[in-house]
């Protein structure tokens, strides 16, 4: 059995598009700057747009520590998507939920199924209500 592996550059722009991070558009570059962590970079602009970097510099550069911890998932089956920000510095979270105006729909947190409970929040045209069932109307800006 032949088993082909994509070249490391293509491998982090894949993950990178697979992950989509929230980005309207994703540039992919491959270059050699030593100031940046070696291998797969990611970096995302205010307006949106986003850079899959990958890095073939000899570096000792690691990773920039943050207080904000940023993460994304996205359904384009049901135009439903989740964006959760906990910063360390506020100890405060954010959490960002869109959908289709002109349904429910509702996102779990916490499991990888329904069948594991997760920790769920439903949007509908009243508010946004989250477990224990029955569901509790949460205070928010909406």
């Amino acid at each position: 059995m032949l088993i082909l592996t994509p070249p490391p550059a293509q491998a982090c722009y894949d993950a990178v598009a697979e992950l989509g991070f929230g980005s309207s558009k994703v540039k992919n570059n491959t270059g050699s700057t030593p100031q940046l962590p070696a291998g797969c970079v990611f970096s995302k602009a205010a307006d949106g747009t986003a850079t899959a970097m990958f890095n073939t510099a000899k570096s000792a550069t690691a990773c920039k520590a943050t207080a904000v911890k940023t993460s994304f998932a996205a359904s384009a089956a049901t135009g439903v998507s989740l964006n959760i920000t906990l910063d360390s510095a506020s100890k405060g979270a954010t959490i960002t939920i869109k959908g289709p105006s002109t349904v429910w729909f509702g996102t779990g947190i916490s499991a990888k199924i329904m069948a594991d409970q997760p920790y769920t929040l439903v949007v509908n045209a009243t508010g946004i209500y989250m477990d224990p069932l029955p569901l509790q109307p949460l205070s928010v800006n909406l």
